[in-house]
This record gives C-alpha cells, sequence and structure tokens, in this order.
C-alpha cells in the first residue's frame, strides 16, 4: 500500500478482508483507468496520474470521486440497512485494533505496524483498556501452554 510518495507500507489482511478485495479487484481490472489531478507536496504542483479505482458504484459504474460521496451513497445506506448506528469508517480500524489486543494473539508493535504508527504510543494511550478488560485468560492459557495445571 502506498502510504505517501516516500513510503510504502505493506499490510497483512485477515482471510476476510483479503478474500474480499480479491473478489472486488476483478470488476476494476475490465474498466479503463481514470486520468485524476494529484497536487503534490509543495500545494502548488498538479500532475496528472491514471489510477484504477477499487470502489464503484454499481448503480452507475463509476468511481465514487471522493470519501465523502462513497461515505454517503454506500457507507451510511448500509449501515441503515443492517440496523447499525451510523458511525465513520475509520471505526474499522479502532474494531480492528482493540479486538486484535483482545485476541491476546497480536502484540502491540505488530498492529502499530498494521495501522501506519511509528510507535507504539498510540496503541497504548487509546486501546489499552481493551488489553486487560477483554484479554484472554492470560494465566489459564499459560497454565496449559506450559504444563502447568
Amino acid at each position: 500500500m502506498k502510504k505517501t510518495r516516500r513510503s510504502t507500507r505493506r499490510v497483512k489482511l485477515l482471510a476476510p478482508a483479503l478474500r474480499a478485495l480479491q473478489a472486488q479487484a476483478r470488476y476494476p481490472r475490465q474498466l479503463p483507468a481514470d486520468l485524476i489531478k494529484v497536487v503534490e507536496r509543495d500545494n502548488r504542483t498538479i500532475r496528472e496520474q491514471r489510477v484504477q479505482f477499487v470502489s464503484h458504484n454499481t448503480a452507475t459504474g463509476e468511481p465514487y470521486p471522493s470519501s465523502d460521496v462513497l461515505r454517503h451513497g454506500w457507507w451510511i445506506h448500509h449501515l441503515v440497512g443492517v440496523g447499525v448506528r451510523q458511525h465513520g469508517s475509520n471505526t474499522g480500524r479502532h474494531t480492528f485494533a482493540s479486538q486484535m489486543l483482545s485476541s491476546g494473539l497480536a502484540t502491540p508493535e505488530w498492529i502499530a505496524d498494521q495501522l501506519g504508527h511509528t510507535s507504539t504510543a498510540m496503541i497504548f494511550r487509546h486501546y489499552a483498556k481493551w488489553i486487560s478488560q477483554d484479554g484472554p485468560d492470560v494465566v489459564g492459557l499459560l497454565n496449559q501452554t506450559l504444563r502447568l495445571s
């Protein structure tokens, strides 16, 4: 995943997310690339780039031109349809982080790396309460793993 022009981040997707993206990927491959304008870091230079958008409006076949249009034209519509309270799509990041911490399987370092953080400080500041509250029975797991019981 290209995070900025100077950094590339590799994200390891869980199986359901990988399957969903692979299923979605076949649609844009059939469409021509779109020409977009990209504002460079100096906030003055504008260059054109050909890209293939992943998310398309199924009614029009057109790519969503912005995250706002995607959020209001798709995200919120589906939340309402399944009876879930409206919230931002970024909530998925928070759910991922808290569930990974609660599982006891993923280290804070791995989670920080997946979220693109440079350190674990953000993980501990925002999610530390889930580590002990909702986490697994560490003593039970240790007793079982080390054959102490």
